[in-house]
């Protein structure tokens, strides 16, 4: 079945174009990073440490997400930007990750969701030993045992990596759990003070530079 689901998604991702602009992509306030469309769907390769692709996440222009049936996700993940630093951060979603390297400039690996940190986390230290890891976590603040936050530390735990959160000042509605939505709300130079003042507590000591800026 994963193997159906392989030959499948690297069928669609070939016959799929090139796509700069989206509703989902415009309410999020992001940019497009070699995604691709299937009809009206952004479509998001998830690859493996060796660049194979594994499967595929869609997602419509409302915003609803779904992954290739019988795909392999677990450990596979979408890159944003060159590694040109020892830094290297890991988030949920490809908006809060497309967000955060818009700003600082910094590459981005996307877990699709929080279940799947961990696993990332796991094969990137196999694949970069020297790399300081950064995880920009949801916080799930009103959900029962706020999994984004809990899996972010395990997964930065597990690692010997650093893990942050968005920190609202505002008044915070229900929707607002990520960096995305912080920017959304209070704009991307909080999100670089955030991710700036993290990396300071680091061991290098490396900060990003104001990409938005």
């Amino acid at each position: 079945q994963r193997a159906e689901a392989k030959a499948k998604a690297e069928r669609i991702w070939k016959e799929a174009r090139p796509v700069s602009q989206h509703p989902y992509l415009l309410n999020k306030g992001v940019k497009s990073h070699g995604l691709r469309l299937d009809e009206d769907l952004l479509v998001i390769p998830i690859r493996d440490t060796e660049k194979q692709i594994q499967t595929l996440q869609f997602i419509s222009p409302n915003g609803e997400k779904q992954f290739l049936k019988g795909g392999k996700k677990k450990g596979g993940y979408f890159s944003i930007g060159k590694r040109t630093s020892t830094v290297l951060v890991v988030v949920e979603g490809y908006a809060t990750g497309a967000t955060i390297h818009e700003v600082t400039g910094l590459p981005v690996v996307v877990c699709f969701d929080c279940g799947n940190l961990e696993p990332v986390c796991a094969e990137l230290r196999r694949k970069f030993p020297d790399a300081q890891f950064l995880v920009c976590a949801d916080d799930d603040w009103l959900r029962d045992g706020n999994p984004g936050k809990t899996k972010a530390e395990n997964a930065a735990h597990s690692i010997n990596g650093q893990v942050v959160f968005p920190t609202f000042i505002l008044p915070r509605p229900a929707w607002a759990t990520d960096f995305n939505d912080l920017a959304t709300l209070e704009g991307k130079d909080e999100v670089f003070r955030i991710i700036r003042e993290a990396l300071a507590t680091c061991s290098s000591g490396q900060t990003p530079k104001n990409s938005s800026a």
